[in-house]
């Protein structure tokens, strides 16, 4: 296989190609791409932790640095204003000479106000995309650019496949650590800490906030308290934890117990996940994902006796009430979940999931992430109460499981033209 700096030269190609052809069909002359500016905390002078703009990672493996801009002009050597002061307060790296930095016109610059006069002073047309300045007179952020570049961001290169295989081989090591911190009978705080000890970060260079959830916190789907004392039992553990390499996220999530109840619908939901993974074909559309994800959770339902008389998919989505997945690349909820073209057309949604955000079809070179739920929720077990389908529940059924929160099982999914590529089962068997 290619070395990734190989890939990386065939990546931007393949970028300054499709670049040129929608400033060709907008009649422009060329595109600017901020990499972002600090921001800092409400009457304070402390900045929040700076994330690079992911338009210009496009481009760029930066990592982040704020008040970097890219020029791309046709015809031209793209320039990088590169922001790289004088400063005494804190550490300025060198200069970068990694591979990337020979595709470029590499100017450093001291401050931001040096690189908006450069830009100022640039003949032409062009088009910008980042954080508004009023002081460039540029085009901001246009809805059909931002359409054009959404819907290829989708479309994985080899190049952003070799950084998505790495991101989850990263996850996938600090998962196994933290699985093992687990069976230690350790509290969520201590299992979070082993996780950025293992990929050797700090918390705020995770791709977002882990979820480390024992027992009945599993069923709060955004959980990321962090208790910091163990409970007295250890019922359960879900895990919903990426990694980072070169701009490019990994987002895995697994649940796991040593008690066989709560075993038999892990596993029940682990067969039905690697089969919705099956079904990540070129020209399947998410949204039908989605809808036989809602038939398999209900048949499960079924299966271990928590509703009576059968399947019932309305019932599921009482246990089930997120979309099945998402893009995933430069960010982690990634662009392009809804459009077909490079255009911005959308494809609606089922119409009995009118709310679902991830319903485009899937094409080669995308990458989704594949995520069915089972969740024991009092919220929404409440309403289910209130429904005349409530009926149907085994209720002693639901109460002996609500202790163990929920279930989620996570992968990182490549579409090709030989059908997916499970890149996160695929980065746990390597690691």
């Amino acid at each position: 296989m290619n070395d990734i700096s190989t890939l990386y030269i065939e990546h931007i190609k393949n970028l300054k190609s499709k670049t040129e052809n929608i400033l060709q069909e907008k009649n422009l002359d060329g595109l600017i791409v901020a990499s972002g500016f600090l921001d800092y905390y409400l009457f304070d002078d402390h900045p929040v932790y700076f994330k690079s703009n992911p338009y210009f990672n496009h481009w760029v493996p930066l990592g982040n640095n704020p008040n970097c801009f890219l020029i791309f002009t046709p015809g031209k050597v793209p320039e990088i204003l590169y922001y790289h002061p004088d400063d005494f307060w804190h550490k300025v790296a060198p200069l970068p000479d990694d591979f990337w930095v020979f595709e470029f016109d590499l100017k450093p610059i001291k401050n931001l106000s040096e690189g908006i006069d450069y830009l100022k002073n640039l003949k032409g047309n062009f088009s910008y995309i980042g954080p508004e300045r009023n002081e460039l007179p540029f085009k901001t952020n246009e809805h059909d650019v931002l359409n054009f570049f959404n819907y290829h961001r989708g479309i994985k290169s080899n190049y952003e496949l070799a950084c998505l295989k790495k991101a989850n081989h990263l996850a996938a090591k600090a998962h196994k650590q933290a699985y093992l911190t687990y069976l230690d009978k350790t509290s969520e705080f201590e299992i979070h800490q082993q996780y950025l000890k293992t990929l050797n970060i700090r918390e705020c260079e995770l791709p977002y906030n882990n979820i480390i959830a024992l027992n009945q916190n599993g069923a709060i789907l955004h959980y990321s308290d962090y208790e910091k004392t163990a409970p007295e039992v250890h019922h359960s553990f879900l895990i919903d934890a990426g990694a980072s390499f070169n701009g490019y996220h990994s987002d895995i999530t697994r649940t796991y117990t040593e008690i066989e109840e709560f075993q038999v619908l892990i596993d029940l939901m682990n067969k039905a996940q690697m089969d919705l993974v099956e079904g990540c074909q070129i020209g399947s559309a998410f949204g039908d994902l989605h809808a036989l994800a809602n038939e398999k959770i209900g048949e499960i339902l079924s299966e271990v006796g928590i509703v009576k008389g059968g399947p019932k998919t309305e019932i599921a989505r009482y246990f089930f009430p997120h979309g099945l997945g998402h893009p995933l690349g430069l960010q982690v909820h990634d662009v392009g979940a809804k459009i077909n073209d490079e255009k911005g057309a959308e494809q609606s949604p089922p119409i009995e999931f009118p709310n679902l955000r991830c319903t485009k079809t899937l094409e080669e070179g995308n990458v989704v992430t594949i995520e069915p739920g089972l969740y024991f929720i009092d919220l929404l077990l409440h309403d289910l109460k209130k429904d005349p389908l409530g009926k149907e529940i085994n209720w002693d059924k639901v109460e002996g499981l609500k202790k163990f929160g929920g279930i989620r099982i996570e992968d990182d999914v490549w579409v090709g033209e030989n059908g997916p590529k499970n890149l996160t089962r695929i980065a746990f068997e390597r690691t």
